[in-house]
């Protein structure tokens, strides 16, 4: 249960006003404008404290701004907005670099070890931090033409991680049924390397045939961004996630632009 302590302080930071530099930066994301007044303040409660909870640091020589935080944590609320959740209760910290950075690691050659790096956008440790790019969060945000968003992607492998094993199922909590989510996400996956084997145009990013891993991220990224065409092109695929996340982003997207 949550101590009386942090629930006393989460309700006095959601009852603070939404300052007008986080509305600002907010406002002009699509996925935002899209949600209803309720849901709108929904999301931003979690934006609250996820701001107040959380360790945000920038790195790389980057200058983390308030609003920048505010376009980062609205983002992840979207997730959690109708499900159950404890604010990303697991990751404590959110690190944030200018670009897309390298990450060193060892690989063994010949007579020696060698230093190698990796490029990476983005990346969510167990137990650990969230990493981003800003310049990818912010490709992801204002471009009505990006089809990826990597703070939904890293945050869907932070529910991922809930259940301790991270392996594309995060804990379902009886929105969906096992079996069903096993099936449906096992021959949407398998469809999904069959297309790119064959070098096939995919709505989904062909990233998510990686694994099981990175397909449950990647979906989430299209489910969100995409709904609407996902919801025409795999139905059971776009049921399954809508009834783990209990959005509707199809519905709201015609809602919103009457198509």
């Amino acid at each position: 249960m949550l101590g009386w302590g942090k629930k006393r302080r989460r309700e006095e930071v959601v009852a603070a006003p939404v300052p007008d530099a986080w509305l600002e930066a907010i406002r002009p994301w699509a996925l935002f404008d899209e949600l209803d007044d309720d849901e709108q303040a929904q999301l931003l409660d979690i934006v609250k404290v996820l701001l107040a909870e959380k360790n945000w640091e920038g790195c790389g020589g980057l200058e983390l701004t308030e609003p920048m935080r505010a376009v980062i944590a609205a983002q992840a609320a979207l997730l959690v907005l109708e499900i159950p959740h404890d604010f990303y209760e697991e990751s404590d910290s959110v690190l944030v670099y200018p670009t897309d950075y390298v990450v060193p690691h060892a690989v063994h050659r010949g007579g020696g070890i060698m230093s190698e790096g990796e490029v990476r956008s983005g990346e969510a440790w167990y137990r650990g931090p969230v990493i981003l790019s800003w310049e990818r969060v912010e490709q992801g945000f204002t471009d009505p033409e990006a089809i990826t968003n990597v703070v939904l992607h890293e945050f869907a492998h932070r529910l991922d991680m809930l259940s301790g094993v991270q392996n594309g199922t995060p804990p379902l909590e009886r929105r969906v049924e096992p079996k069903e989510w096993a099936a449906v996400m096992k021959r949407a996956f398998d469809t999904l390397c069959k297309a790119v084997e064959s070098d096939q145009e995919t709505l989904i990013d062909p990233y998510g045939a990686s694994n099981e891993v990175e397909f449950f991220a990647v979906v989430t990224e299209t489910f969100f961004i995409e709904g609407n065409a996902l919801e025409e092109d795999d139905r059971d695929l776009y049921d399954i996630l809508r009834a783990y996340y209990q959005q509707d982003p199809a519905a709201r997207y015609r809602a919103a632009w009457g198509s």
